[in-house]
């Protein structure tokens, strides 16, 4: 089909800005990465979280909330957030599709140790960034 298509420009001797108008949206779109949507990006959050803090106990889940999409490759989720014991973890993460299906995964992890903060201890808090 593209040979075909450049057989009938070259035959038609239309110029450079003609052919690229002349071509369908599909044609050109085929440049752009693939759409993200929702589900995989929070599955890569989840992933991202469980790499980094380690496996969760299996009543314990990552909660993310406020998603919305930032570009046609990126989505971010200002609240994400989770319990262990008595360890608050609350931040954001942003997932980003990079050519090929990579994915690059940037969060601000505020990990907070409750009892600590309760009993007026000192250092109770640490910030974890990725």
């Amino acid at each position: 089909m593209k040979f075909a298509t450049c057989t009938l420009f070259a035959a038609l001797a239309l110029p450079a800005p003609a052919v690229a108008a002349a071509l369908p949206a599909r044609a050109l779109a085929a440049d752009k990465p693939p759409r993200l949507h929702m589900a995989p990006a929070r599955n890569e959050i989840h992933l991202a979280m469980e790499k980094k803090f380690g496996a969760l106990p299996p009543s314990e889940t990552i909660t993310t909330r406020a998603c919305d999409r930032r570009s046609r490759t990126r989505i971010r989720c200002d609240r994400v957030q989770w319990w262990v014991g008595d360890s608050a973890f609350d931040g954001w993460a942003t997932v980003q599709m990079r050519q090929r299906r990579a994915w690059k995964v940037t969060y601000r992890i505020v990990h907070t140790n409750e009892y600590c903060a309760d009993t007026g201890g000192s250092g109770c808090r640490s910030v974890h960034r990725g």
